[in-house]
This record gives structure tokens, C-alpha cells and sequence, in this order.
């Protein structure tokens, strides 16, 4: 027992040592959930649970062979300051209403964020999100005459939906600006609000401010615009425009893409990120000196990720680029996890309640997934592919060296889909109760396939600038590429569908799973890291 408490004292000092970034942001987000969960359900039993992951970060750095460890109780107590101070930091400036279930009328201050078009089975509607900066109304229910004259602040600082009818009598208010309006809110979850605009009752715009929501929105209507000019079939395009702006405006297209358990594909992620910085920048070699190149990349994403808009795994794929290319920049080694931790630390500085988004919980956790089992996955897969030597390789002939390629992309894909499923399989159970089968064989080739679409988009979009027959020529074939990419998700039978279910996944045990997983992780990366320096060790002497 006191040499097992001995390792984990040493696992876990040198793991946060090396990503304090990463320690201090769990901080965050443990005193962000807290606050949360007393706001909106108060201190349930079930809740309780949620001491489990702060003592199973802050327990092992109290036995001895951890506090050996330069600095590591110093960053204990900041990170219990951290915790302390998001609770208290969230408890000041959300209020979150209790509302009669109509709903109740008032005044409402709001920030805009995002507006995109949205299309129901019935109409289309406008659809604006962002900020409910505060609520009012007087203590009778009453709808207040004017801002000043308002009552109660009874909600401040919530995110909100706000829809509109597209119609002839309905005249769209820009989003460019913050509005006093004159509302309904309602609440339709947890921590979720709508608000229902009186009809005829005008927005009054407040001087001074500003919101990039308006040109956002222009940009990407005038990129999908193009996109459906230039690809035939409706399908393709809209498949297209939605992976290139991040909004899908195709109902039966998001059906499809679950059957496999592809919704991932519609979210601009790390993975969209990636394949667009890696062929910004084999192209940008050509065109720029090695040391502007990092400086001239990182200005695209930005623009790219202002274009996009501030949701919460496109800020934290933006802010995981550009803190390893300004590691190379500075020549300077930056870890992963850590750069991860840093995404989640500005994330949650930005607007703690992305917690609650189901996008921002996904993203977080699989990507710590990925960095923590992929290396541990593929190394265990090597029991089943055996790695040969280049000398080896040399010697293969033509057909094997191809398929001994194809067994190397194959492992890596199998890796990957381990790796991202310890975590993607118990979360889908928990959250939606099921979790299709197929997902396993479609998330092993079809986002790899989709990266050609996003190659060839990217470079008919950059071709139709200086050679429009170029570009056309790219969009005829990515016309047919589309279509065949999308055969897959059309044209495979409902026969196929088949789904684990469960009836509940108890809260407790979902958050126990999450916990003990990740620790085996840091265990498991340990145990790598120390058998690399040993055989670093031995190759030197």
C-alpha cells in the first residue's frame, strides 16, 4: 500500500507539473460547476459527486513523494483559489430566474452573438443568439413603460434565442448592435431561455455599441451563396457550405449523419482546424520565408476563426494552433494537455456557462482523450501490426510496400477510434441513451474522406482569385467527390441501424467512469514516458 501511494504521490506530481495550465483550468471549471449546480438545481445529494474528480486531482499531490516535488503545494493552493474564486465569480454575476411556466413579460437588454436563417417544416425564421445582459420587470408582472422605469432585475448575463418570422410584414433588426426589447422570457431548460418578442413593439438600439454578428453573418451567406452556385444538387451544397461556415441548415442531412454518429462532422472542431492550418501552411512555404510563415498562418486563423465565430470547440481548436505555433516561434516546447488546459482557462474566463453546452463538453473530453490513449492505443495495436524498419520496407516489393502502408493507416484509424470511444461511447449512453454500432466502421474512414472536400473547397476557393478556370475545374470534381462521399450516408439501408441502449445511465457512475479513466491515462502516459527515457538512456550510453 505505501509504495503504491508512493507512485501515484509521484504520477501525479510530475503529470501537473508538466501541465499546470491544465490543473488550474480543472480548478476553474470544478468552482464554475459547483456554482452552477447550486444555482440551477441547488446542492443535491447526487450532485455531491462532484467532489469526487477535485479529490481525485488534489489527493495524490498530498502524499509525500508528490511534495517532494519543487512548487507542487504552491500550486495546490492556487488552484483551491482558482475553484474558489469561479464560485463566487459565477455566483455575482448570473442570476438565473425562477419563472412561472408561461413564461413571464418584461424588458430585455440584449448582446447579439450570432444570427443565422433557419428553416422549419412550417416557415423560415431568423434566428438571433448571444447575451441576455439583464431582464426587468416590475414586482406586479407588469410590462415596464421604459428601461429606466423598470423594476426588478430578475435574470442577468443568460444566454438566450431570439426567433423571428421571414416574411414581407416582419422587417429583420441588424444585428450589429445591442437592443432593449420589449419580451417574453421563458425558460426551456435548465439554464436555457427564449425569448418571444411582442409583435409590432420596436427594438430600441443602444448607442455605442457594436457586435461583428451582422458582417458574420453577410460573410457566411455570401460563401454559401457561392458554394451552391458552383455545386449542383442541393444535398452537396448545402454539405459543403455547412462544413466551410459551420452552419448546417439541412434537417435530413443532420438525420443521416447520426445514424453513424457523425454529428461531430457538422461542428467546426479541431479537425476542421487542422486540415486547413496544415494546407495553409504547406502552401504558405512556397510563398513566404520559413520564420514569417507561422506569423502569416496564425493571421489566417484568426480571420478564419473570426469569420466563423466564438463557439467553444472553435475557440478552443483557435487557441490550440496559435499556442503551438507561438511555441515554435519562441522555440519553445509546448505540450498538448497543457495547450488544452490553456483553451479551457480562457474559455471559461470568457463565459464560464459554456460548460453547459453539450459542443463544449464533447469537445474538451475528446480531445483530452485522443492526447492522452492515442500514443498507449497504437503501441498496443503494435502486437497486432508488427512495425518494420526502413531497411525492411526497402526490400518489400511495390504491392506490399502499398499495403503495408494501408496496415499503417488502418492502425492509426483503429487507434484514433479507441482512443476517442473510452470516452465518445459512455457520454453518448449518458446523454442520449444510445449509441449506434455503425459509428464505429463510419468514424473509421468517412472524416478522413471529408478532409479531400475540405482540400479540394479550400483550394477552389483560393484558385477562383487568380484562375477561374482552375477553380472550376476543382468544383466539377469536387461536385463528384460529394457525391460519392455522401453515397454513404444516403444509400445505406436502415436494415443496418442497430443501437446499445440503455434505459439510464446514473449520474454517479458516469462521473466515477470519466474519473478512473483519466487516471488510468495519467498512469498509463507515465509509464510510457518513463520507458522512452530509459531506451533514450540506453541508445546514448
Amino acid at each position: 500500500m505505501y509504495r503504491v501511494c508512493e507512485a501515484a504521490g509521484e504520477i501525479a506530481g510530475r503529470f501537473w507539473r508538466q501541465h499546470p495550465a491544465l490543473f488550474y483550468a480543472l480548478g476553474m471549471l470544478l468552482g464554475v460547476q459547483a456554482a452552477l449546480q447550486r444555482a440551477l438545481y441547488g446542492f443535491q445529494t447526487e450532485q455531491l459527486i462532484l467532489i469526487l474528480p477535485l479529490g481525485l486531482l488534489a489527493f495524490p499531490l498530498f502524499l509525500p513523494a508528490a511534495m517532494r516535488s519543487e512548487g507542487i503545494h504552491k500550486r495546490v493552493i492556487l488552484m483551491l483559489v482558482i475553484a474558489c474564486t469561479s464560485f463566487f465569480y459565477v455566483e455575482y454575476t448570473y442570476r438565473f430566474p425562477r419563472l412561472p411556466p408561461e413564461g413571464l413579460d418584461g424588458l430585455a437588454q440584449i448582446e447579439i452573438h450570432a444570427l443565422s436563417s433557419s428553416r422549419t417544416p412550417f416557415a423560415k425564421t431568423w434566428t438571433y443568439k448571444g447575451n441576455l445582459v439583464a431582464f426587468k420587470t416590475t414586482q406586479e408582472g407588469a410590462l415596464p413603460k421604459t428601461w429606466e422605469g423598470g423594476g426588478e432585475t430578475l435574470a442577468r448575463n443568460l444566454p438566450f434565442r431570439l426567433s423571428l418570422p421571414q416574411n414581407e410584414s416582419t422587417i429583420r433588426p441588424k444585428a450589429d448592435r445591442d437592443y432593449i426589447v420589449r419580451a417574453r422570457l421563458k425558460e426551456i431548460t435548465p439554464g436555457n431561455y427564449r425569448l418571444s418578442p411582442h409583435k409590432n413593439m420596436p427594438w430600441q438600439s443602444i448607442q455605442g455599441t457594436y457586435s461583428l454578428a451582422e458582417q458574420r453573418f453577410w460573410a457566411k451567406t455570401q460563401l454559401s451563396a457561392y458554394i451552391h452556385r458552383q455545386i449542383h444538387g442541393q444535398a452537396k451544397a448545402n454539405f459543403l457550405a455547412g462544413i466551410a461556415t459551420g452552419d448546417f441548415d439541412d434537417r435530413q442531412l443532420s438525420v443521416e449523419l447520426s445514424r453513424f454518429g457523425l454529428q461531430h462532422i457538422m461542428a467546426i472542431s479541431g479537425f476542421h482546424f487542422g486540415i486547413i492550418a496544415a494546407i495553409l501552411g504547406f502552401f504558405l512555404r512556397f510563398a513566404f520565408p520559413k520564420k514569417y510563415t507561422p506569423f502569416v498562418l496564425i493571421g489566417l486563423l484568426t480571420a478564419y476563426f473570426l469569420f466563423l465565430g466564438c463557439g467553444p470547440s472553435i475557440m478552443r481548436a483557435w487557441i490550440t494552433i496559435v499556442v503551438l505555433l507561438m511555441g515554435y516561434i519562441g522555440q519553445r516546447q509546448s505540450f498538448a494537455l497543457n495547450s488544452l488546459g490553456l483553451a479551457l482557462l480562457i474559455v471559461l474566463f470568457i463565459d464560464p456557462l459554456q460548460c453547459q453546452n453539450l459542443g463544449f463538453q464533447f469537445s474538451f473530453l475528446i480531445t483530452a482523450a485522443i492526447l492522452l490513449f492515442y500514443s498507449p492505443c497504437a503501441k498496443g495495436l503494435q502486437y497486432l501490426w508488427r512495425k518494420r524498419s526502413l531497411s525492411q520496407m526497402v526490400d518489400m516489393t511495390w504491392i506490399d510496400q502499398h499495403g503495408y502502408l494501408l496496415l499503417i493507416f488502418i492502425k492509426q484509424a483503429l487507434a484514433l477510434a479507441i482512443a476517442v470511444n473510452l470516452i465518445a461511447f459512455p457520454m453518448t449512453l449518458y446523454i442520449f441513451h444510445k449509441f449506434p454500432w455503425l459509428s464505429l466502421a463510419y468514424n473509421l474512414f468517412f472524416p478522413f474522406l471529408v478532409s479531400f472536400a475540405m482540400l479540394l473547397l479550400l483550394l477552389a476557393l483560393a484558385s477562383s482569385v487568380c484562375l477561374p478556370p482552375l477553380a472550376d475545374l476543382l468544383h466539377a470534381l469536387n461536385n463528384a467527390y460529394t457525391g460519392f462521399l455522401l453515397n454513404f450516408v444516403y444509400n445505406t439501408p436502415t436494415s443496418f441501424d442497430f443501437y446499445f441502449r440503455v434505459s439510464s445511465f446514473a449520474f454517479p457512475l458516469y462521473m466515477l467512469y470519466m474519473c478512473l479513466v483519466f487516471a488510468g491515462g495519467v498512469v498509463v502516459r507515465h509509464r510510457m514516458e518513463q520507458r522512452d527515457e530509459s531506451l533514450a538512456e540506453f541508445a546514448f550510453l
